[in-house]
């Protein structure tokens, strides 16, 4: 059996989340409309953003995929290519 660990849990204010694995969208505290599939997908999404509509509305599949997300919006990353891992 198994089952997400850690996955939302620093979550106070954030909406609409939907996070599958461990420490999925694990460091993120208030942002929303977000999907995490795998081992820390979105783990620090949205944490150092410059304003605060950034880190909304993105999907993240696959081990580690955009794992350190802090700009991007309305974006897919995966895991073979991480394309906004560093946004």
């Amino acid at each position: 059996m198994h089952r997400a660990i850690k996955a939302l849990s620093h979550n106070t204010s954030g909406f609409a989340n939907i996070a599958i694995g461990t420490s999925a969208l694990a460091n993120v505290i208030d942002r929303g409309q977000l999907i995490a599939i795998g081992d820390s997908a979105l783990y620090n999404d949205g944490i150092g953003a410059v304003f605060s509509v950034d880190g909304y509305n993105n999907l993240a599949i696959g081990w580690k995929a955009m794992f350190s997300n802090k700009r991007g919006s309305f974006n897919l990353g995966s895991w073979k290519s991480k394309p906004f891992e560093k946004c």
